[in-house]
This record gives structure tokens, C-alpha cells and sequence, in this order.
């Protein structure tokens, strides 16, 4: 757009179709003599993202800006249909012609739809390659939840030290790489499905008049309080270099905490249903990393050969349920 200013348009889709036709025949074993029986079911599924990306570079001495502005939408559409039959006048695939059943089965169809909305800013700020930080703040907005709860804001930051550029590290063919960092952030998830906030309703059989009649009833206890799950991470890692890049490294301490998890509860019968969504919960990470990367073979024809090796231990807590 201008010197240093970039604009990048990302778009992609994802497209699922499934069809599904099943037939039993009287003497297989699901019917086992009985009459034969057909289905057919049809998925279509239709999702997409479209990201507006802005970036700012700027250099001016030993100093290195970037600023990078992001708007982001995601959007999924699940259509189901199902439909079933029994008692053929012949046996054959017949899931191409349920018309023809004497004894018709269930039929069924659903509508799922979900969106996520998001916005971030980003600064990158180097002093002279040695001293890095970064500083991040992003909003993103669920349709899984109540407009109450949809919200939620995601900071982030960390910082590098690249110690081999200090002059009290001595220049040496051995050590080429030596970086302190650390970082703090949080990110969320709604991984539930759609409309659990709402409650749903699900057919019920019932007596009218002393005859059975159908009606419609709750099949989830609507919570308009469920809101995100975050998990925030601390770290502090050490990467370093030896030997003109042969053999990398890093050594990682971390810990994540999530709060908020979303999770099934189970209540009693008598309230007439057997579990609620609700926030509940937390657990803690604690763990260390150890990567290792040897440059073997690294030819300018093209040969490489590397090797790769880690080792981690991690402890989980359940701190609250």
C-alpha cells in the first residue's frame, strides 16, 4: 500500500459431502429371517474462513518494528438427513426405492450452525537482533454462547535475550547460539456444540386423554452463564547453537493453567435429567522439554541427513472439580 504497509487477503473453504445407503437383506444376521430393511442418510457440510491481514514494517538503526493488525471470520453449516424403511417386496438395494416398503421408519433432518469472529493486534519490537519482545491482544467472539458470555479478550507477551551477541560471551568456533526467552499468554476454546445455551427440545410421549400423544420437552437444561475455557500458559526457555549450526537446541520449563473447563456435571434423576454443561473445574501443567537437532550431512547438492531427538516430562493436577 505504502512503503513498509501490506495488506494480505486469506480465503478458504471447506466442503464435505457424505451419502450413506445401507441394506439388510432377511437373511442376514441383523434380520435373521425377519423382514429386510434400508437406509439412507445425506450429510452436506459447508464451512469458511476469510482473514483481512494488515502488516507495518519499519527499520530505522539498530531498531526493528512490526505491526501486524488481523480481522478474522469462520462460519460452519451442517445440514443431516436421514430416512428408513422395512418389509421390501424383493431384496435388492433398496435404499435407491424406500417408497416401496410396506412398513415405513424413521425419518430425520437437522440444522447445526456455528460462527467465530476475531480480532488481534501484534507488535514485534528488535533492538539490534539482541533484545526481542512481542506483545499480543486478541478478542475473539463465539456464537456458542450467550451474547452475555460471547466475548473475550487473550492477551500475550514475550521476550528474547540473545545473549551471544553480548560482549561478555567470548566469540568462539564451539558456542553460535545462545538465547534466553520467556512468555506469558492465554487462549479459549467453546468446544461445545451449538445452541447448548439455549437448552434443546426433544419429542415426548405422553397421555391424552388416556390415548398416547406426542409433545415436546427440554432435553438440555439451557445455561446462559457457560462461558470460555482458558488456558494460560507461562514459559522460559534457553535455545542455543553449537559447532556453525550443527547441533541445536532447547530446554523449555513450562506451566498451564485452565480455569473455566467445560464440562458435563451430573445432577440426580429426580430433576429429570442426568447431567448440565456447566464452567466447572481447573487443572495445572508443569512440565520441561529437551530438543535436540544434529546437522549430519547437510551437502550443497541437496544431501542432507539429520537427527532429531526430545524428551519431556509433564505433571498434571487436578486442582479443582
Amino acid at each position: 500500500i505504502i512503503e513498509g504497509l501490506k495488506y494480505r487477503l486469506n480465503v478458504g473453504t471447506d466442503i464435505r459431502i457424505w451419502r450413506d445407503g445401507e441394506f439388510n437383506g432377511s437373511e442376514t444376521f441383523v434380520n435373521r429371517q425377519g423382514a429386510a430393511s434400508a437406509s439412507l442418510g445425506n450429510t452436506f457440510e459447508f464451512g469458511y474462513t476469510v482473514e483481512n491481514i494488515l502488516t507495518y514494517d519499519k527499520s530505522f538503526g539498530m531498531h526493528d518494528l512490526r505491526v501486524t493488525a488481523l480481522q478474522s471470520i469462520q462460519k460452519q453449516r451442517t445440514e443431516n438427513s436421514g430416512l428408513s424403511a422395512s418389509s421390501f417386496p424383493y431384496e435388492s438395494q433398496q435404499f435407491y426405492n424406500l417408497g416401496s416398503a410396506a412398513t415405513p421408519g424413521t425419518i430425520s433432518s437437522s440444522l447445526s450452525e456455528w460462527s467465530l469472529a476475531s480480532f488481534m493486534g501484534r507488535v514485534n519490537y528488535e533492538i539490534g537482533a539482541k533484545y526481542l519482545f512481542q506483545a499480543t491482544l486478541r478478542a475473539d467472539g463465539s456464537s456458542r454462547l450467550s451474547e452475555e458470555n460471547r466475548w473475550k479478550y487473550f492477551p500475550g507477551f514475550s521476550a528474547g535475550w540473545r545473549l551471544i551477541e553480548e560482549d561478555f560471551i567470548p566469540q568462539s568456533k564451539l558456542l553460535d547460539e545462545l538465547k534466553l526467552r520467556v512468555s506469558y499468554g492465554s487462549v479459549g476454546s467453546t468446544s461445545i456444540p451449538p445452541y447448548e445455551t439455549q437448552g434443546r427440545l426433544a419429542r415426548r410421549v405422553y397421555s391424552w386423554d388416556e390415548t398416547s400423544a406426542f409433545g415436546f420437552g427440554l432435553s438440555d437444561i439451557p445455561n446462559t452463564d457457560l462461558t470460555w475455557e482458558v488456558s494460560t500458559t507461562t514459559d522460559a526457555g534457553l535455545d542455543f547453537g553449537f559447532f556453525g549450526g550443527k547441533i541445536l537446541g532447547s530446554f523449555d520449563w513450562y506451566q498451564t493453567n485452565t480455569t473455566d473447563i467445560l464440562l458435563e456435571r451430573v445432577i440426580p434423576l429426580t430433576s429429570g435429567y442426568t447431567s448440565v454443561l456447566q464452567n466447572i473445574g481447573e487443572t495445572k501443567n508443569t512440565g520441561v522439554e529437551l530438543s535436540l537437532t544434529a546437522r549430519i550431512i547437510d551437502k550443497q547438492d541437496g544431501f542432507k541427513w539429520n537427527a532429531n531427538f526430545n524428551i519431556s516430562r509433564n505433571r498434571e493436577e487436578i486442582v479443582e472439580l
